[in-house]
């Protein structure tokens, strides 16, 4: 089977984006050691942590000595129990013979276990607990926008895109193991992938917004126009930034709900659904607004009207904005001129374009390493400090590049930390499935069609944190062009690939 038959840019159903990946079986229950009850349960238990945390592999004997008498010798008491509770557990350990001497090492399922009380150094992932890096780089992200009603000055964006890189850094080397289960013991090691770090899933994601706008043209009730509203923020009626973005998306569709039901007398908007494109942004303070086209309708609802209900009813602003768009020599173009427009940034740009800068501000995201996520982010703070120092002179001491990569990135670090996606389209927008349903990961990546019952998702870890037996077994897979990399050769063990994973095999 070649390497593009395996999943590459994905992974499992059942995992999430928003920290390391998660099995998707069920962990079995506290208590289902195989042990429990055993006199000697407690011990038992010390060994298989033992193992855990030494993915390498380790003799018994040793493994007795760091765990149940410092003085074990081989032979003695301590050193049978190590070496019965290895044996009589190949599903937890496995073990092997180097230079004449008996290994052990763990086996993905002991990873499966429930938590042994304290975490161990090395993890294959595969509980429902997110990874402390992981964790606290979001916590730290929400707490600076749940903190504040607007982002004012480079220090505080920098401090923004600094939880951002840290989070990036956490999962930079990180691989999804598959097993085959066509083959037992052979894997594939897929890079950790999100929309914030795969030129592939930005791609993926930029081919559906086309889509969507060019399967705009062919719906509703009068195709070839549409109608797209703005709707603001005002900072005053919430609490914090974070406040403001929560529930954005749930006050856009009772928007929409409140449309589609038009009183009989008078109406004062549309009175039926239509499908929309939804795409939240942000203001240079860091205020989220949307703008929503409506496809096929040229009107929704009389501006007051609109406009009252969103300050009203959804208690969020009274400000919103209205522009027409109609199709013209096959591509969607604003009806008013220039001028008459609501949004003065729009000259040279279609709709398309305009509404577009969130896909591509990922791309830039994902382009960019972690140490540069860092750089830039370092530019910002000193931007920052220097602003409120030493006048306006201060930038030329800076580095340019990463500065002008920071002034960029900051505002997707603002989409990771509020989770707001770059769109959503109704389901008319979308391409069709084609009549064969294919398995999707969670992060939105179509699976290979034998993925569910070939491939079995073993865990997520750093590459030198994988058992032995699965690195040493292993296919490891790019995240941009190129060819697998292969099995690194054994003196490579414990280490990533020298060739790094900086490119998804198609």
């Amino acid at each position: 089977m070649s390497s593009r038959e395996v999943p590459t840019d994905a992974r499992p159903a059942g995992t999430s984006d928003s920290g390391p990946c998660h099995g998707s079986g069920e962990s079995p229950p506290a208590g289902s050691l195989p042990w429990s009850g055993d006199p000697r349960a407690a011990d038992k238990t010390e060994l298989l942590k033992y193992a855990r945390q030494n993915p390498e592999g380790v003799r018994p004997t040793v493994a007795a000595r760091a765990v149940l008498d410092s003085e074990a010798t081989a032979g003695d008491k301590n050193d049978r129990l190590a070496r019965r509770t290895f044996e009589n557990h190949p599903d937890l350990f496995k073990t092997t013979r180097r230079d004449g001497e008996t290994w052990v090492e763990p086996t993905p399922e002991a990873y499966r276990r429930p938590s042994l009380d304290t975490a161990s150094k090395h993890t294959v992932e595969t509980g429902e607990k997110p990874g402390d890096s992981d964790g606290v780089a979001v916590s730290n992200g929400r707490a600076i926008l749940g903190r504040r009603s607007a982002v004012e000055g480079d220090e505080v964006r920098g401090d923004l895109l600094g939880a951002f890189g840290a989070k990036r850094e956490a999962t930079e080397d990180r691989f999804h193991a598959f097993e085959d289960s066509f083959s037992p013991g052979s894997y594939r090691l897929v890079p950790y992938a999100t929309r914030f770090n795969s030129g592939r899933r930005v791609a993926e994601t930029r081919d559906r917004y086309r889509t969507a706008w060019d399967r705009g043209r062919e719906v509703g009730p009068n195709p070839g126009i549409a109608s797209m509203w703005t709707l603001t923020t005002d900072p005053s009626r919430y609490d914090s930034l974070l406040d403001a973005a929560e529930g954005l998306l749930d006050d856009v569709n009772l928007l929409k709900k409140w449309l589609s039901r038009s009183p009989e007398s008078r109406p004062t908007r549309i009175g039926e659904t239509v499908p929309t494109l939804v795409v939240p942004e942000f203001t240079e303070t860091g205020l989220p607004h949307v703008h929503v086209v409506f496809f096929g309708v040229g009107w929704v609802a009389r501006k007051s009207a609109l406009s009252r209900y969103w300050s009203e009813n959804r208690g969020r602003a009274e400000v919103v904005h209205y522009d027409r768009l109609r199709v013209r020599d096959g591509r969607w173009r604003w009806v008013e001129s220039e001028e008459d427009r609501s949004h003065p940034d729009t000259r040279g740009r279609t709709p398309r374009d305009y509404l577009r800068e969130g896909i591509d501000l990922l791309s830039e995201s994902a382009e960019a390493t972690a140490a540069e996520v860092r750089e830039a982010a370092n530019a910002l703070r000193a931007s920052g400090r220097t602003d409120e120092g030493d006048g306006d002179d201060g930038d030329d001491t800076l580095d340019g590049d990463a500065l002008d990569r920071g002034r960029d990135l900051w505002r997707v670090a603002l989409r990771w930390a509020t989770d707001l996606p770059v769109f959503t389209a109704s389901p008319e927008l979308k391409r069709d499935s084609g009549g064969s349903e294919r398995a999707t990961a969670p992060d939105g990546t179509r699976l290979p069609a034998d993925a569910p019952s070939r491939w079995r998702y073993v865990g997520t870890a750093r590459y030198g944190e994988f058992p032995r037996s699965i690195r040493e077994n292993a296919t490891v897979l790019r995240r941009g062009p190129g060819p697998p990399l292969g099995r690194p050769p054994p003196s490579d063990a414990g280490n990533a690939p020298s060739t790094g994973v900086s490119a998804a095999v198609e």
